[in-house]
């Protein structure tokens, strides 16, 4: 009898793996990671320039933002963090980096640096306090931002609160692209304030 039921594993054990219900190949990752990008070269309004020169400090974010993790406020108090969903990169870096591609392209700015220098007209302070999807069809940006002048005294202090619409529901990249468009509209603001 032993050796019945040992045949009759064997048997059942080589029909599984020979047909193939038993896939021994892990799933693919459904990680996706997302950037910003800023306006593009192409996308200059005025080639001519002013020859301001900006110096944009690292950007601050709320706690909960300075995370890979893409956000959704579902309520006025809850929030969910999608575990798929992330930014290809630190998010201040990234928003930073788009923000200086932004400001070039207005036009009013020629040029945006990361260090303070002797030629820096103004400087600008950024802290991010909402950067996020809000079902079923925003993208949010609220940001306070302050300029500073080359003799260190505050110029203007601003605020960006941009409730961008048209976000297609669970399309991450589309998230991405509208948040994209929110800064855009924050170095806008910032470039006027500044404009000589």
């Amino acid at each position: 009898m032993p050796h019945l039921t040992r045949t009759v594993t064997l048997v059942v054990a080589i029909a599984i793996f020979s047909g193939g219900c038993i896939d021994l190949k892990s799933p693919p990752d459904p990680t996706r990671f997302y950037i910003l990008n800023g306006t593009i070269e192409e996308e200059r309004i005025n080639l001519a320039g002013t020859g301001l020169v900006v110096h944009l400090r690292r950007v601050e974010l709320d706690e909960y933002l300075d995370s890979p993790y893409m956000v959704s406020r579902k309520q006025a108090y809850e929030l969910q963090f999608s575990d798929i969903h992330r930014w290809g990169e630190d998010l201040s870096t990234n928003i930073r980096r788009a923000l200086k591609r932004d400001l070039i392209a207005t036009g009013i700015v020629d040029e945006v640096v990361e260090h303070s220098r002797d030629d820096v007209d103004y400087s600008v302070s950024i802290a991010v306090h909402r950067f996020e999807a809000v079902p079923p069809d925003v993208a949010h940006l609220a940001a306070t931002w302050t300029i500073t002048g080359a003799d260190g005294e505050i110029v203007h202090v601003g605020h960006t609160d941009d409730h961008n619409e048209g976000w297609i529901l669970d399309n991450y990249g589309h998230l991405a692209q509208k948040l994209d468009e929110s800064l855009n509209t924050m170095a806008v603001e910032i470039a006027k304030t500044i404009a000589p």
